[in-house]
């Protein structure tokens, strides 16, 4: 008797038939006492060692958490390691859930043969057969007592666990806020029933799985956290140090762009509401991308990434390049990635650009990386804006000094138009961009030269060579004075009036834009 509780008995039997005295019963209820001290005492030992065991096996698995923030797979080996050393179990395995099936993380058995047959179960989907998707189905523990003999399960799965050497089952689930994310079981060669003790033993690995899950999460959350605010904080001192040039920034996005989303290229495109620009790019063959880039600019398509992103003014996934029918197979078969994502350069609801990225292997792409994409693409949007925003400024800026600068010839030259008109021909070509202005005048009868400005004395040369000139002559100059009206010629090699005139070519100059200075309804120049 423990109190009250009976616990065991002790009986002794004689082949003649007598009764006990009392000094024989009360020696049988002394060695009842002594074996019921023995028992307590192996109990207390045995729940002491396990104790220990138990307290030795969470510090060493503690310890791989704390030395392993960054990879949970140190722990989940330390933890299938111990759950089947404190259970003497025949085999011990940890799955994670992804989506709808269950990937093996680690796994311990005693013979090479079970660990394969373990192996070979996986992944798999998860289902009521067997105690690890049942565990995962209810989000409680489960357990088989014996496969052989438990109805619910078939003879395939019997058969399995007959390789596995595995007669009893259980499994306790990992749950993280109330959602499973993985399971732990362990298996026994032995029939039988898990004890309440056990049980909890489990459940403290699958807590402690879950730890470790968690410290890694955090860990690369803040990992990716600090890199992505550093990649920002570079792009932007890119910005702010290059406010004329959108180059810099461009291949700064690039190469943190391949970094941080793990990829093998990237590519940056501006898009002139036309065609598309190639811009920047990291990771591409050299043959490949020599032969790519000769293609651009070009119109916007559905055969390549940045054509559907211009198309459809939203972020693009494609798993795989290869298995697309639309994508361009050429390139397709030539590249050295396969999955890819494109999201667009926004100003005002308008794209003027696409950023893309590609991964070596096909497969879903990860919402943070779209996500850290369009950051960039603000970023590239920025630069954009800051570019556009300073040439306006300092254009302006030019052209209020040119202004400045020809009213003052003007107020200090009442009598002579001429030093007026070389600094309007001089601030014509800086302030264009150009390569030769010309001022001209008309006598009544002839079109004469008044002001001439060039980049190189051959192409002033040239426009002089061709003044004084008739009114139907076919020029720039004369066209602008009978159209009464600004003209502008796109490229003088494509104009069939201009083919016979090599003034223009020898001037250097394929584009010209001439304006009438109008007196009334009159061209006077």
């Amino acid at each position: 008797l423990a109190g009250d509780e009976p616990i065991g008995a002790i009986v002794v039997m004689s082949a003649p038939p007598r009764p006990l005295n009392d000094k024989q019963l009360t020696q049988l209820k002394t060695f009842a006492d002594q074996a019921v001290i023995a028992i307590k005492n192996a109990r207390q030992f045995h729940e002491t060692r396990e104790g220990l065991e138990r307290q030795t096996a969470t510090a060493e698995i503690l310890k791989v958490i704390a030395s392993s923030p960054s990879d949970t797979q140190p722990v989940f080996d330390a933890i299938a390691k111990s759950a089947q050393q404190l259970f003497a179990a025949n085999s011990a395995a940890i799955a994670r859930c992804v989506d709808d099936m269950l990937h093996l993380a680690a796994h311990t058995a005693l013979s090479e043969a079970g660990a394969e047959s373990l192996r070979k179960l996986f992944p798999t989907q998860i289902s009521g057969q067997g105690a690890f998707g049942k565990a995962v189905l209810t989000g409680k523990p489960a357990w088989i007592a014996d496969v052989e003999t438990d109805a619910a399960y078939s003879e395939e799965f019997r058969q399995g666990a007959r390789e596995r050497g595995s007669r009893s089952l259980l499994a306790v689930p990992m749950l993280r806020e109330g959602a499973v994310i993985g399971v732990i079981g362990v298996t026994r060669r032995e029939p039988g029933v898990f004890s309440d003790h056990q049980v909890e033993l489990l459940k403290t690995f699958a807590d402690q799985a879950v730890i470790a899950i968690e410290n890694v999460r955090l860990f690369n959350e803040t990992k990716e956290a600090l890199e992505k605010q550093t990649a920002t904080a570079e792009i932007l001192g890119v910005i702010s140090s290059t406010p004329t040039d959108t180059q810099p920034v461009f291949e700064a996005i690039v190469r943190r762009a391949t970094k941080l989303c793990e990829a093998v290229s990237a590519n940056v495109f501006r898009y002139d509401g036309e065609q598309l620009h190639w811009a920047a790019t990291v990771g591409w063959p050299a043959d490949i991308l020599s032969a790519a880039q000769r293609a651009f600019p070009a119109k916007p398509n559905r055969s390549r990434v940045a054509g559907r992103v211009i198309l459809e003014k939203r972020a693009v996934q494609i798993e795989d390049i290869r298995a697309d029918a639309g994508y361009d197979k050429d390139l397709a078969g030539g590249l050295h990635y396969r999955r890819i994502l494109g999201v667009p350069l926004l100003r005002s609801g308008e794209v003027v650009g696409v950023i893309t990225v590609g991964w070596a292997e096909p497969g879903p792409i990860e919402p943070r990386h779209e996500e850290l994409l369009k950051t960039f693409a603000a970023q590239a949007v920025i630069a954009i804006e800051n570019v556009r925003l300073f040439n306006e400024t300092t254009e302006a800026l030019e052209r209020q000094t040119a202004t400045a600068e020809i009213l003052g010839a003007i107020s200090s030259s009442l009598t002579d138009t001429q030093p007026v008109f070389d600094i309007i021909a001089e601030r014509a070509v800086a302030l264009c961009r150009g390569e030769v202005s010309v001022v001209s005048r008309f006598d009544g009868a002839l079109i004469q030269l008044a002001a001439i400005h060039g980049i190189t004395r051959d192409g002033v040369d040239a426009v002089r060579n061709v003044f004084p000139m008739r009114v139907d002559a076919e020029t720039l100059t004369a066209r602008a004075f009978r159209a009464r009206s600004v003209i502008h010629v796109a490229d003088v090699q494509a104009d069939p009036s201009y083919q016979t005139k090599v003034a223009a070519i020898s001037a250097g100059w394929r584009s010209g834009l001439a304006v009438p200075m109008l007196r009334g309804n009159e061209v006077i120049g």
